[in-house]
């Protein structure tokens, strides 16, 4: 299993900024951390890990292919938009909400070094969507488990 603190940070910067002392982020441009914080110092490239990053925004998306997942949530709730079972609204809404809390947590604990399979255990407990009550656990269960499962394939794959 590839952890991912050895991801290599080509191309990205681990970085400071004056907003969270103290937290370490990346940047690719020098300027903004992908967690929109302005960048306040830098190191240089060949002197970055992905091991000293503690913000975990910033952590996913060095690890994981962000793209990917959302494209992968996209095409998982197509269906279900189109049936009408679900407005357009919501689906966007509840699509960007699990992409903001989902490969942030998924860093965190494949830093922790847990397999993706517990991660995967673990958010079908932690919301309720093992039950698969009814349509709205069963769309929470399908979507979180497209980005999970999208996330585990993009881990450490360099992209240009």
């Amino acid at each position: 299993m590839t952890e991912v603190t050895e991801v290599t940070m080509e191309r990205m910067q681990t970085c400071r900024s004056a907003s969270t002392p103290g937290e370490v982020h990346i940047t690719w441009s020098g300027h903004l951390t992908p967690c929109d914080l302005p960048v306040a110092s830098a190191h240089p490239a060949y002197d970055s890990k992905i091991k000293d990053v503690t913000c975990d925004t910033c952590g996913a998306s060095a690890v994981f292919d962000l793209d990917a997942a959302r494209e992968a949530a996209r095409t998982e709730t197509a269906e279900k938009v189109t049936a009408g079972a679900l407005s357009s609204e919501a689906d966007l809404h509840l699509r960007d909400l699990a992409m903001k809390t989902i490969p942030s947590t998924c860093f965190t604990k494949r830093r922790e070094g847990q397999p993706w399979g517990a991660i995967k255990t673990d958010f079908l407990l932690t919301t309720g969507a093992y039950q698969g009550a009814d349509a709205t656990d069963r769309y929470v269960g399908l979507l979180g488990l497209a980005i999970i499962d999208a996330l585990a394939k993009s881990e450490n794959q360099q992209r240009d």
